[in-house]
């Protein structure tokens, strides 16, 4: 078994995992009827109530929750939280956008609350133990200048405490990842030989050009590690690639933001587990909402059950994935999430 981070969560029984889904469910499922627009008119639309929901079988009973439909709400009443907002707007500790470029119309904005936050940072950690971190590392972590990622998860800082890096213990040398950043990549890693990066596929392409204007290759930057931030599940393939020029570890990490959702594979390399004392995913045929076969592909959905500001049910993401649900060779035994 490999190390984890809540050994007590992370390898609990199938049967557990789903109980406990269960009773978080139902909470969660009242919490949002009663605070959330939106739900209360999709859900009285389509003539089902919180109570209809018995158990985590029972979701399919419950529309899918579709970025269209969001869209929709968001310009017939002029809320941009598109009827989503559970808690006072003072209460919400950071707003975003989604990481898309150009920004839509009708864009997804998400707030999240303090105690979201906490939630997340315990998943990001345990991603991170995945990955091989250890205290005391130094690891650099990429992302826009928006996102809640860096400024909000992984650094500390003086107004929100505690961060990813205070409880792992490790040193993070925040950047943003527009290309234009990429000399600065390559300058502080050459200066504090950081063990780990955390970057998309594309940044990591303009960081080898620059390794190459000075005559050095991708592997002399010395990354022992390289979890690559994505909005998808990638290939073996992309993967490999990967791998294979900067001589490192290469783990996935999909980030679904508008659902507080970081998925990742462990050192297996057989799936990106998703935390499921957190979420519920389902593989589901997007037209109908009903569930596809037992290790069928078809396009993913994930209930946010821990969510307080802008929680999202049945969140129809387009991503086409298979789940496995068997316990991974590493000890954990929450579902992973596989490409098609």
């Amino acid at each position: 078994m490999s190390r984890l981070w809540s050994p007590h969560i992370e390898s609990m029984k199938r049967e557990q995992i789903e109980e406990m889904q269960t009773e978080l469910l139902k909470k969660q499922l009242n919490y949002v009827y009663h605070r959330a627009p939106f739900y209360q008119k999709l859900y009285k639309k389509s003539g089902v109530k919180p109570d209809d929901v018995k158990n985590i079988n029972d979701l399919q009973k419950l529309p899918l929750t579709k970025t269209g439909d969001l869209q929709a709400e968001m310009k017939e009443t002029g809320d941009e939280y598109s009827g989503r907002l559970c808690v006072p707007e003072s209460e919400l500790l950071a707003v975003y956008g989604p990481n898309q470029h150009p920004m839509p119309e009708n864009p997804l904005i998400t707030g999240i609350t303090d105690s979201d936050r906490n939630t997340i940072i315990q998943h990001l950690a345990r991603n991170l133990i995945m990955s091989g971190i250890y205290s005391g590392d130094t690891i650099q972590s990429l992302c826009w200048a928006w996102e809640p990622f860096n400024r909000v998860y992984m650094a500390a800082n003086l107004l929100i405490s505690p961060s990813v890096s205070e409880i792992l213990g490790i040193t993070p040398v925040t950047l943003e990842i527009i290309p234009l950043e990429a000399p600065r990549t390559f300058a502080t890693a050459r200066l504090l030989k950081p063990s780990l990066i955390i970057a998309d596929i594309g940044h990591l392409t303009q960081l080898a050009a620059i390794c190459q204007q000075n005559n050095i290759s991708p592997e002399e930057i010395g990354y022992k590690t390289i979890i690559l931030k994505e909005q998808r599940i990638l290939s073996e393939k992309e993967t490999k690639e990967v791998s294979e020029k900067w001589k490192a570890k290469v783990h996935n990490m999909l980030a679904v933001q508008d659902n507080m959702l970081y998925a990742e594979d462990c050192n297996i390399h057989n799936g990106l587990h998703i935390w499921e004392d957190a979420f519920i995913p389902e593989i589901v045929d997007e037209e109908t909402g009903e569930k596809v076969g037992e290790g069928e592909a078809g396009k993913l959905a994930i209930t946010n059950l821990f969510a307080k500001g802008n929680p999202m049910i049945r969140y129809l993401i387009n991503i086409t994935a298979k789940i496995e649900k068997t316990p991974c060779n590493c000890g954990r035994t929450h579902s992973r999430l596989k490409p098609q």
